[in-house]
């Protein structure tokens, strides 16, 4: 019963919701900020990928111990 009413007002959101979505897919003055917010975050998120990889892969990254020996 927990998941029942857990899962179904989001399934109910998404077919009440969808028709709506749907209709805004042909009007510019929505679907142009749209794709700049887009755009944004995965900006954002590759950016954020960068960091991660420049600092796990530089010479202070990845510090662990295994058998008291730093590596």
């Amino acid at each position: 019963m927990a998941t029942w009413f857990t899962f179904l007002p989001s399934f109910l959101f998404i077919f009440a919701g969808a028709p709506v979505i749907e209709t805004t897919h042909r009007q510019p003055h929505l679907t142009a900020p749209l794709t700049g917010i887009t755009a944004a975050v995965v900006g954002v998120i590759a950016n954020l990928a960068v960091f991660f990889a420049v600092h796990v892969s530089g010479p202070t990254g990845c510090t662990a111990t295994w058998n008291g020996r730093r590596y």
